[in-house]
């Protein structure tokens, strides 16, 4: 089944959602990679475990160093540490990079936490159906981790959202990005921003 396109902006009439920060964002800075790698994957794995993490047990600089030496360790074994470097990776490999990494910061902090995606690759989903999940999500406490196809080619984390806005907590310094921009497919003509339902991830604590 085919992903239905649909602009995330769409939403029921009357709804007018209270602007919402998960905790961490007013005191954590995201890591940022370097501006001319492609690592953005590794790095919003890392941001968000930081935001999953920040009221239960908060990872240090040095337990993310040894988190993030695990993840290029884990590229370098499946030989995508270069053309990651270069020009990122696809996202199955960002999951599968996303869970080994949640693994490594569980046996640091002696937690078990594991990825979940919120929708399977063969899901119908509109356009409201992903905002509505990614809201909940937020609402609730819990980053969550999407690909941003179209324009900037990116894995970034959403800490926050509000009405107009879907409030990011960004390895490359990306502060926000317009609901309105947003699409629910890959499809290039529909909008500036597409988020693939495949790729919307949290970690399960």
């Amino acid at each position: 089944m085919r992903a239905q396109g649909g602009a995330l902006h769409c939403q029921p009439r009357g709804h007018r959602p209270s602007p919402v920060h998960i905790n961490g964002v007013d005191t954590l800075q995201p890591f940022r990679q370097g501006q001319l790698d492609g690592l953005c994957g590794l790095y919003s794995i890392i941001n968000a475990l930081r935001l999953a993490l920040v009221d239960k047990r908060p990872l240090s600089t040095v337990q993310c160093r040894r988190i993030f030496r695990r993840g290029v360790k884990h590229l370098e074994e499946r030989e995508l540490l270069s053309s990651g470097a270069c020009s990122g990776i696809e996202a199955k490999e960002w999951h599968r990079l996303a869970r080994m990494m949640a693994e490594e910061a569980g046996q640091i902090l002696s937690l078990e936490i594991s990825l979940r995606r919120l929708f399977r690759t063969k899901d119908a989903v509109s356009g409201q159906q992903l905002r509505a999940t990614i809201e909940r999500n937020i609402r609730k406490g819990v980053p969550v981790l999407i690909e941003l196809a179209g324009a900037y080619q990116h894995y970034t984390v959403v800490a926050g959202i509000s009405e107009k806005r879907v409030i990011l907590f960004d390895s490359c310094g990306y502060r926000w990005i317009a609901w309105r921009s947003c699409w629910a497919n890959s499809d290039p003509a529909q909008g500036r921003h597409q988020i693939p339902h495949y790729s919307v991830s949290v970690f399960k604590i």
